[in-house]
């Protein structure tokens, strides 16, 4: 029907709109697929047998089955002696992270405390850091300070977990530490003097009172210099923390003397309940 020349012109133009056909028939496919089980439900909706509150029941149902089976992706990796996890499910348990040795001073030597009659030990495990300091222990020096925010963290962190369910509302939705941290209460700051209003950081940082920094090496890491000390927040993961179907933000903070070594971290969780868009500590620690 055509010359040889035509034919190689029109399978070089077929060539070329290959990869857009190919596209509109797995979008078409997919089309189907979803308008079948939409014929579906309404077939079974028609039918009076359920209701569509019973329908949204039972999704909600399974988004809940697919969130206990759902991975966290922590910012910063939690680093034991046999390696860095970085990954963690939510409906497992996370009892075999109690035992497990920390790599804390990259020499196994562990963190030292020291108890009644100057009598000391080194843990490097979340347990035996709990065990000796329920009897009275605590750390040593201000790197063995610094190193016992490491267990502070991983406690708070395994609490965390055990509690993680998924959110209905999100007050974070897409935004980073870095975008939300004008709204954030400035009670969540250390406050020596207790002086501090009951106001957002962002205006402490408008009236000249505090100072937003971006850590270089810490990208989920806000830190907010207030008076004379640092708080570095560094947000490791999100869900519903608290049980009121409101996503928090879960995060270890680290205070240290501006120009000095003393410092010690604990954990926080963040959330929003509407205290004029102010994001605060949110729940039981």
């Amino acid at each position: 029907m055509f010359s040889d020349n035509a034919l190689l012109l029109y399978f070089e133009q077929t060539k070329a709109r290959k990869s857009t056909v190919v596209a509109l028939y797995e979008n078409n496919k997919e089309h189907k697929r979803h308008s079948n089980g939409y014929k579906v439900i309404d077939k079974i909706l028609a039918s009076g047998t359920i209701s569509i509150e019973d329908v949204e029941d039972y999704i909600r149902c399974k988004k809940i089955e697919k969130w206990k089976e759902k991975k966290i992706t922590l910012n910063y990796p939690i680093w034991f002696e046999d390696g860095a996890i970085k990954e963690v499910s939510v409906g497992d348990s996370h009892k075999d992270f109690l035992t497990k040795s920390l790599d804390l001073f990259n020499d196994g030597l562990g963190v030292e405390l020291i108890g009644d009659n100057d009598k000391r030990v080194k843990v490097h495990s979340l347990s035996k850091w709990k065990t000796y300091i329920d009897k009275g222990y605590v750390p040593y020096t201000n790197a063995d300070i610094r190193m016992s925010g490491v267990f502070e963290y991983l406690d708070g962190l395994i609490t965390a977990l055990d509690k993680a369910q998924m959110h209905k509302i999100s007050f974070v939705e897409g935004e980073t530490m870095k975008d939300l941290i004008g709204r954030l209460s400035a009670q969540v700051l250390i406050d020596i003097e207790k002086e501090l209003p009951d106001i957002s950081i962002g205006e402490l940082v408008k009236d000249g009172k505090a100072e937003i920094i971006e850590p270089e090496d810490l990208p989920y890491s806000v830190c907010i210099r207030y008076g004379d000390f640092l708080n570095t927040f560094s947000e490791q993961f999100r869900a519903d923390l608290t049980n009121d179907g409101i996503e928090n933000i879960f995060c270890y903070v680290w205070r240290n003397a501006d120009g000095g070594t003393m410092g010690w971290g604990e954990t926080m969780i963040l959330g929003c309940h509407g205290n004029g868009g102010l994001i605060e500590e949110d729940g039981p620690q």
